[in-house]
């Protein structure tokens, strides 16, 4: 009885995640065939005391505060900026991130339940926030369009 349980929750837990629509565009969709979300534009400032790592594809992990952030240049865009567009970034806590996705997730899948009549399941997958992670090193001052893979509690 518990390994059919456990097989239907696995089986679950595995269509769901094919069901939320991953990619690193603009937009994110709750259910297969729903409609494009625009993602909210985050930043996040790594003020490059954290630990930074690079692997060999080119790809930076970014730690910050119990959160992983990835860059992989060959799908994510890498901008230098200069002190003045800086200074006008609105930065985030890594802290408020879970938060604002939860917002962000309440307020479209409330939309989808009024007009469709039921409500999407919350994505296992941290494809609502698009973040901005912006290393300032010095005069360097470099945005980069990243993944968030990882939350630890």
């Amino acid at each position: 009885m518990k390994s059919k349980i456990l097989f239907f929750l696995i089986l679950n837990v595995h269509f769901l995640s094919f069901a939320q629509e991953y990619n690193n565009s603009k937009y994110y969709k709750l259910y297969k065939g729903g409609e494009k979300i625009l993602r909210p534009v985050i930043y996040v400032l790594n003020d490059c005391t954290n630990d930074l790592q690079k692997t060999e594809g080119g790809e930076i992990v970014f730690k910050i505060d119990n959160q992983i952030f990835i860059y992989k240049p060959i799908k994510h865009k890498k901008v230098s900026l200069s002190l003045n567009e800086f200074k006008k970034i609105e930065f985030n806590k890594v802290e408020t991130l879970i938060d604002l996705e939860y917002q962000e997730y309440l307020k479209v899948s409330n939309k989808i339940m009024n007009e469709k009549g039921f409500k999407p399941p919350a994505p296992i997958n941290h494809s609502i926030l698009k973040i901005i992670v912006v290393s300032k090193k010095e005069n360097n001052i470099v945005t980069y369009e990243t993944d968030w893979l990882y939350s630890k509690f």
